[in-house]
Protein backbone atom coordinates (compact mmCIF):
# COMPACT_ATOMS: atom_id res chain seq x y z
CA UNK A 1 0.00 0.00 0.00
CA UNK A 2 1.79 3.61 -0.81
CA UNK A 3 3.02 5.49 1.91
CA UNK A 4 -0.28 7.80 3.20
CA UNK A 5 2.16 10.81 3.64
CA UNK A 6 3.08 10.23 -0.19
CA UNK A 7 -0.22 10.47 -1.43
CA UNK A 8 -1.55 13.69 0.54
CA UNK A 9 1.87 15.16 -0.67
CA UNK A 10 0.94 13.96 -4.17
CA UNK A 11 -2.54 15.08 -4.39
CA UNK A 12 -1.89 18.74 -2.66
CA UNK A 13 1.21 19.37 -5.08
CA UNK A 14 -1.50 18.05 -7.91
CA UNK A 15 -3.93 20.58 -7.24
CA UNK A 16 -1.33 23.41 -6.54
CA UNK A 17 -0.35 22.66 -10.33
CA UNK A 18 -4.27 23.14 -11.33
CA UNK A 19 -4.40 26.14 -9.51
CA UNK A 20 -1.17 27.79 -11.44
CA UNK A 21 -3.48 27.04 -14.24
CA UNK A 22 -6.44 28.93 -13.70
CA UNK A 23 -5.39 31.60 -12.01
CA UNK A 24 -4.70 31.27 -8.71
CA UNK A 25 -1.22 32.05 -8.14
CA UNK A 26 -2.28 32.52 -4.18
CA UNK A 27 -3.21 29.16 -3.56
CA UNK A 28 -0.94 27.65 -6.05
CA UNK A 29 2.13 28.57 -3.86
CA UNK A 30 0.45 27.93 -0.49
CA UNK A 31 0.10 24.54 -2.15
CA UNK A 32 3.22 23.91 -3.64
CA UNK A 33 4.48 24.84 0.11
CA UNK A 34 1.95 22.32 1.82
CA UNK A 35 3.37 19.05 -0.50
CA UNK A 36 6.54 19.91 0.53
CA UNK A 37 5.30 19.75 3.92
CA UNK A 38 3.22 16.98 3.49
CA UNK A 39 5.88 14.98 2.36
CA UNK A 40 7.40 14.85 5.71
CA UNK A 41 4.58 14.11 7.72
CA UNK A 42 3.82 17.61 9.11
CA UNK A 43 0.40 19.52 9.66
CA UNK A 44 -1.04 19.14 6.44
CA UNK A 45 -0.88 15.26 6.77
CA UNK A 46 -1.87 14.81 10.10
CA UNK A 47 -5.04 16.01 9.31
CA UNK A 48 -5.64 14.77 5.90
CA UNK A 49 -4.62 11.56 7.09
CA UNK A 50 -7.72 10.22 7.26
CA UNK A 51 -8.88 10.88 4.01
CA UNK A 52 -5.66 9.95 2.25
CA UNK A 53 -6.96 6.55 0.43
CA UNK A 54 -10.10 8.37 -0.75
CA UNK A 55 -10.64 7.90 -4.33
CA UNK A 56 -9.30 10.57 -6.98
CA UNK A 57 -11.38 12.80 -7.61
CA UNK A 58 -12.48 13.68 -3.89
CA UNK A 59 -10.78 16.86 -3.75
CA UNK A 60 -9.22 16.58 -0.06
CA UNK A 61 -6.80 19.20 -0.55
CA UNK A 62 -9.78 21.77 -1.63
CA UNK A 63 -11.45 20.41 1.32
CA UNK A 64 -8.28 21.23 3.68
CA UNK A 65 -7.93 24.93 2.23
CA UNK A 66 -11.69 25.63 2.05
CA UNK A 67 -12.52 24.94 6.07
CA UNK A 68 -9.00 27.36 6.71
CA UNK A 69 -10.18 30.05 4.33
CA UNK A 70 -13.79 29.74 5.92
CA UNK A 71 -11.53 30.76 9.17
CA UNK A 72 -10.04 33.53 7.66
CA UNK A 73 -13.10 34.92 6.20
CA UNK A 74 -14.69 34.52 9.76
CA UNK A 75 -11.69 36.33 11.64
CA UNK A 76 -10.83 33.62 13.08
CA UNK A 77 -7.67 33.46 11.00
CA UNK A 78 -6.23 36.98 11.47
CA UNK A 79 -2.91 36.78 10.44
CA UNK A 80 -3.70 34.66 7.69
CA UNK A 81 -6.34 36.61 6.63
CA UNK A 82 -4.14 39.67 6.21
CA UNK A 83 -2.51 37.71 3.07
CA UNK A 84 -6.07 36.87 1.32
CA UNK A 85 -8.04 39.47 -1.32
CA UNK A 86 -11.31 37.95 -0.10
CA UNK A 87 -10.54 39.53 3.48
CA UNK A 88 -9.27 42.55 2.22
CA UNK A 89 -5.76 41.14 2.85
CA UNK A 90 -2.52 41.65 0.70
CA UNK A 91 -0.29 38.63 -0.21
CA UNK A 92 2.60 40.87 -1.80
CA UNK A 93 2.55 42.02 2.28
CA UNK A 94 4.16 38.93 3.16
CA UNK A 95 6.91 36.89 1.76
CA UNK A 96 6.41 32.81 0.78
CA UNK A 97 7.66 31.65 3.86
CA UNK A 98 5.64 34.05 5.94
CA UNK A 99 2.57 33.22 3.97
CA UNK A 100 3.27 29.74 4.79
CA UNK A 101 3.31 30.23 8.05
CA UNK A 102 0.56 32.06 8.77
CA UNK A 103 -1.59 29.24 6.62
CA UNK A 104 0.42 26.45 8.88
CA UNK A 105 0.03 28.33 12.30
CA UNK A 106 -4.00 28.58 11.32
CA UNK A 107 -4.19 24.81 10.82
CA UNK A 108 -2.47 24.25 13.98
CA UNK A 109 -4.49 26.46 16.12
CA UNK A 110 -8.07 25.11 14.33
CA UNK A 111 -7.00 21.58 13.98
CA UNK A 112 -10.33 20.59 15.34
CA UNK A 113 -12.17 22.91 13.58
CA UNK A 114 -10.82 22.26 10.26
CA UNK A 115 -10.81 18.67 10.35
CA UNK A 116 -14.73 19.08 11.21
CA UNK A 117 -15.42 20.36 7.75
CA UNK A 118 -13.52 17.74 6.08
CA UNK A 119 -16.53 15.91 5.31
CA UNK A 120 -17.65 19.11 3.04
CA UNK A 121 -17.23 18.49 -0.44
CA UNK A 122 -15.92 21.49 -2.37
CA UNK A 123 -19.10 23.53 -4.02
CA UNK A 124 -18.92 27.08 -5.44
CA UNK A 125 -21.62 26.89 -7.42
CA UNK A 126 -20.05 28.74 -10.45
CA UNK A 127 -22.09 32.10 -11.01
CA UNK A 128 -19.46 32.33 -14.32
CA UNK A 129 -21.06 29.59 -16.14
CA UNK A 130 -24.14 31.69 -16.19
CA UNK A 131 -22.73 33.26 -19.61
CA UNK A 132 -22.94 29.40 -20.88
CA UNK A 133 -26.25 28.58 -19.55
CA UNK A 134 -27.90 32.10 -20.55
CA UNK A 135 -26.92 31.82 -24.15
CA UNK A 136 -27.82 28.09 -24.20
CA UNK A 137 -31.08 29.31 -22.43
CA UNK A 138 -31.71 31.97 -25.38
CA UNK A 139 -31.20 29.56 -28.18
CA UNK A 140 -33.38 26.73 -26.75
CA UNK A 141 -36.16 29.65 -25.91
CA UNK A 142 -36.01 31.15 -28.98
CA UNK A 143 -37.74 27.69 -31.38
CA UNK A 144 -41.21 28.37 -28.96
CA UNK A 145 -41.15 31.59 -27.49
CA UNK A 146 -43.06 30.49 -24.32
CA UNK A 147 -42.83 31.31 -20.40
CA UNK A 148 -40.35 29.14 -19.07
CA UNK A 149 -40.04 26.69 -16.42
CA UNK A 150 -36.08 26.46 -15.38
CA UNK A 151 -35.29 23.15 -13.75
CA UNK A 152 -31.54 21.92 -12.78
CA UNK A 153 -30.04 18.75 -11.94
CA UNK A 154 -26.78 19.19 -9.91
CA UNK A 155 -28.05 22.69 -8.46
CA UNK A 156 -25.74 23.11 -5.37
CA UNK A 157 -27.31 26.37 -4.30
CA UNK A 158 -29.50 27.14 -7.32
CA UNK A 159 -28.06 30.24 -8.17
CA UNK A 160 -27.41 29.27 -11.60
CA UNK A 161 -31.45 29.20 -11.38
CA UNK A 162 -31.10 32.82 -11.46
CA UNK A 163 -29.65 33.40 -14.92
CA UNK A 164 -31.71 35.66 -16.38
CA UNK A 165 -30.82 38.35 -13.25
CA UNK A 166 -27.19 38.36 -14.25
CA UNK A 167 -26.24 41.39 -16.26
CA UNK A 168 -23.81 39.89 -19.32
CA UNK A 169 -21.77 42.73 -20.95
CA UNK A 170 -19.41 42.02 -24.23
CA UNK A 171 -18.10 44.46 -26.57
CA UNK A 172 -20.43 46.00 -28.46
CA UNK A 173 -23.70 44.67 -26.43
CA UNK A 174 -25.38 43.57 -23.04
CA UNK A 175 -27.93 41.40 -22.05
CA UNK A 176 -29.58 41.07 -18.72
CA UNK A 177 -30.72 43.59 -15.99
CA UNK A 178 -28.16 46.71 -16.08
CA UNK A 179 -28.67 47.04 -12.01
CA UNK A 180 -27.57 43.36 -11.14
CA UNK A 181 -25.58 42.70 -8.59
CA UNK A 182 -24.00 40.07 -10.98
CA UNK A 183 -22.12 41.58 -14.09
CA UNK A 184 -20.63 38.84 -16.01
CA UNK A 185 -18.19 41.03 -18.19
CA UNK A 186 -16.46 39.77 -21.56
CA UNK A 187 -19.30 37.38 -21.35
CA UNK A 188 -19.73 36.37 -25.20
CA UNK A 189 -17.94 36.15 -28.41
CA UNK A 190 -19.04 34.61 -31.77
CA UNK A 191 -22.38 34.32 -33.04
CA UNK A 192 -24.09 36.02 -30.61
CA UNK A 193 -27.70 34.48 -29.14
CA UNK A 194 -30.58 36.44 -30.03
CA UNK A 195 -32.46 38.23 -27.19
CA UNK A 196 -35.74 36.63 -27.42
CA UNK A 197 -37.72 38.11 -24.29
CA UNK A 198 -36.79 35.09 -21.90
CA UNK A 199 -39.17 34.85 -19.27
CA UNK A 200 -39.10 32.47 -16.54
CA UNK A 201 -42.29 32.02 -14.52
CA UNK A 202 -40.57 28.67 -12.40
CA UNK A 203 -37.14 27.53 -10.69
CA UNK A 204 -36.66 24.59 -9.26
CA UNK A 205 -33.54 21.57 -9.05
CA UNK A 206 -32.09 19.12 -7.22
CA UNK A 207 -29.04 17.88 -5.72
CA UNK A 208 -27.42 15.05 -3.29
CA UNK A 209 -25.65 17.46 -0.94
CA UNK A 210 -28.26 21.10 -1.70
CA UNK A 211 -26.72 24.41 0.30
CA UNK A 212 -29.09 27.33 1.25
CA UNK A 213 -27.61 30.66 -0.24
CA UNK A 214 -29.68 32.16 1.87
CA UNK A 215 -29.00 30.87 4.84
CA UNK A 216 -25.49 32.49 6.37
CA UNK A 217 -23.96 28.85 7.31
CA UNK A 218 -24.23 28.14 3.87
CA UNK A 219 -23.47 31.05 2.09
CA UNK A 220 -20.12 31.46 3.84
CA UNK A 221 -19.58 27.71 2.97
CA UNK A 222 -19.92 28.42 -0.69
CA UNK A 223 -17.59 31.28 -0.28
CA UNK A 224 -14.90 29.53 1.21
CA UNK A 225 -14.47 27.26 -1.81
CA UNK A 226 -13.77 30.24 -3.87
CA UNK A 227 -9.86 30.88 -3.95
CA UNK A 228 -9.13 33.76 -2.27
CA UNK A 229 -7.22 35.33 -4.89
CA UNK A 230 -9.68 35.48 -7.11
CA UNK A 231 -12.19 38.53 -6.25
CA UNK A 232 -13.84 38.65 -9.57
CA UNK A 233 -15.35 34.71 -8.68
CA UNK A 234 -15.71 35.77 -5.37
CA UNK A 235 -18.10 39.47 -6.14
CA UNK A 236 -20.07 37.72 -8.65
CA UNK A 237 -21.12 34.88 -5.96
CA UNK A 238 -21.62 37.23 -3.44
CA UNK A 239 -24.08 39.07 -5.83
CA UNK A 240 -25.47 36.12 -6.66
CA UNK A 241 -26.23 35.49 -3.22
CA UNK A 242 -28.10 38.63 -2.85
CA UNK A 243 -30.14 37.87 -5.56
CA UNK A 244 -31.10 34.59 -4.39
CA UNK A 245 -32.78 36.50 -0.94
CA UNK A 246 -34.96 37.99 -3.12
CA UNK A 247 -35.85 35.65 -5.31
CA UNK A 248 -38.13 32.43 -4.89
CA UNK A 249 -36.73 28.84 -5.96
CA UNK A 250 -35.92 25.69 -4.52
CA UNK A 251 -33.74 23.16 -4.20
CA UNK A 252 -34.24 19.50 -3.31
CA UNK A 253 -31.90 16.82 -1.72
CA UNK A 254 -32.68 14.36 -4.56
CA UNK A 255 -30.47 12.28 -7.35
CA UNK A 256 -30.99 13.79 -10.94
CA UNK A 257 -32.94 10.66 -12.34
CA UNK A 258 -35.25 10.92 -9.24
CA UNK A 259 -35.98 14.58 -9.46
CA UNK A 260 -36.07 14.28 -13.69
CA UNK A 261 -38.77 11.38 -13.20
CA UNK A 262 -41.08 14.08 -11.42
CA UNK A 263 -40.88 16.19 -14.62
CA UNK A 264 -43.61 16.27 -17.19
CA UNK A 265 -43.47 18.39 -20.27
CA UNK A 266 -46.96 21.12 -19.75
CA UNK A 267 -49.30 22.74 -21.56
CA UNK A 268 -48.28 26.68 -22.54
CA UNK A 269 -44.77 25.88 -20.67
CA UNK A 270 -41.23 25.57 -21.93
CA UNK A 271 -39.54 23.27 -19.79
CA UNK A 272 -35.83 23.76 -19.94
CA UNK A 273 -33.86 21.16 -18.37
CA UNK A 274 -29.83 22.51 -17.41
CA UNK A 275 -27.01 21.12 -15.72
CA UNK A 276 -22.82 22.25 -15.52
CA UNK A 277 -19.71 20.23 -14.87
CA UNK A 278 -21.38 17.56 -12.78
CA UNK A 279 -22.38 14.62 -15.84
CA UNK A 280 -19.59 13.14 -15.10
CA UNK A 281 -19.90 13.10 -11.16
CA UNK A 282 -22.91 10.87 -11.46
CA UNK A 283 -22.67 6.91 -10.45
CA UNK A 284 -23.09 4.94 -13.63
CA UNK A 285 -26.53 3.51 -12.66
CA UNK A 286 -27.82 7.32 -11.84
CA UNK A 287 -26.46 8.47 -15.23
CA UNK A 288 -27.98 5.87 -17.02
CA UNK A 289 -31.60 6.55 -15.21
CA UNK A 290 -30.56 10.01 -16.12
CA UNK A 291 -30.35 9.91 -19.80
CA UNK A 292 -33.08 7.88 -19.63
CA UNK A 293 -35.37 10.06 -18.11
CA UNK A 294 -34.12 13.02 -20.47
CA UNK A 295 -35.07 10.73 -23.45
CA UNK A 296 -38.21 10.19 -22.42
CA UNK A 297 -39.37 14.29 -21.58
CA UNK A 298 -37.61 14.33 -25.21
CA UNK A 299 -40.42 12.11 -26.80
CA UNK A 300 -43.30 13.08 -25.04
CA UNK A 301 -42.50 16.83 -25.86
CA UNK A 302 -45.26 18.69 -28.29
CA UNK A 303 -44.97 22.13 -30.03
CA UNK A 304 -47.38 23.24 -27.15
CA UNK A 305 -44.97 21.74 -24.29
CA UNK A 306 -41.64 21.83 -25.49
CA UNK A 307 -39.00 20.47 -23.43
CA UNK A 308 -35.18 21.78 -23.86
CA UNK A 309 -32.05 20.02 -22.49
CA UNK A 310 -28.97 22.41 -22.03
CA UNK A 311 -25.71 22.04 -20.77
CA UNK A 312 -22.14 23.22 -20.09
CA UNK A 313 -19.92 19.94 -19.76
CA UNK A 314 -15.96 18.96 -20.84
CA UNK A 315 -16.06 16.75 -23.95
CA UNK A 316 -16.75 13.14 -22.93
CA UNK A 317 -14.97 10.91 -25.59
CA UNK A 318 -12.88 12.12 -27.70
CA UNK A 319 -14.82 10.66 -30.95
CA UNK A 320 -17.74 13.13 -30.06
CA UNK A 321 -18.62 13.45 -34.04
CA UNK A 322 -20.00 17.83 -33.62
CA UNK A 323 -16.70 18.74 -31.44
CA UNK A 324 -14.01 20.47 -32.88
CA UNK A 325 -11.49 19.83 -29.92
CA UNK A 326 -9.03 22.28 -31.53
CA UNK A 327 -11.37 25.23 -30.99
CA UNK A 328 -12.66 23.73 -27.69
CA UNK A 329 -9.50 24.16 -26.15
CA UNK A 330 -8.74 27.49 -28.12
CA UNK A 331 -12.01 28.68 -26.37
CA UNK A 332 -11.90 27.01 -22.92
CA UNK A 333 -12.23 23.34 -23.34
CA UNK A 334 -15.79 22.82 -22.36
CA UNK A 335 -18.97 22.48 -24.44
CA UNK A 336 -21.99 24.51 -24.43
CA UNK A 337 -25.10 21.83 -25.96
CA UNK A 338 -28.73 22.58 -26.66
CA UNK A 339 -31.37 20.79 -27.64
CA UNK A 340 -34.79 21.32 -27.84
CA UNK A 341 -38.01 18.92 -28.44
CA UNK A 342 -39.79 18.83 -30.95
CA UNK A 343 -37.86 21.75 -33.03
CA UNK A 344 -34.18 20.30 -32.84
CA UNK A 345 -31.65 17.58 -31.14
CA UNK A 346 -28.92 18.48 -28.95
CA UNK A 347 -25.72 19.46 -30.58
CA UNK A 348 -22.70 21.93 -29.64
CA UNK A 349 -23.25 25.53 -29.40
CA UNK A 350 -20.27 26.34 -28.22
CA UNK A 351 -17.24 26.62 -25.80
CA UNK A 352 -16.56 27.90 -22.50
CA UNK A 353 -13.71 27.80 -20.01
CA UNK A 354 -14.87 25.87 -16.59
CA UNK A 355 -15.66 28.98 -14.65
CA UNK A 356 -16.84 31.00 -17.40
CA UNK A 357 -16.32 34.20 -18.84
CA UNK A 358 -16.28 34.37 -22.08
CA UNK A 359 -18.60 31.92 -23.87
CA UNK A 360 -17.67 31.24 -27.78
CA UNK A 361 -20.77 30.94 -29.91
CA UNK A 362 -21.08 29.09 -33.23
Amino acid sequence: MPDANDLIAADVDLQGRACRKLGSPLYADLMAAAAAEAARGGIVAQILLPLAYEPAGSAITLRLFGAVHRLALTGAAPDLAAAYPSCGGDPTAMTANELWSAFENACRANESAITARLGQAPQTNEVGRGVALRGALDLAVGAARLPVRLVEIGASAGLNLLVDRFALRWPGGSRGPASSPVTLDDAWTGSIPDDVGLSIVERGGCDIHPLDATAPDDALTLQSFVWPDQRTRLDRLRGAIEIACTTTSSVKNQSADEFLAEIAPTSGIHTVVQHSVMWQYLPDDVRAAATGELERLTRTATPDAPVAHISLEPPRTADDADVDFRAARRHGGFIVSAGCAPYFDDHVVGYCPPHGPPAHWL
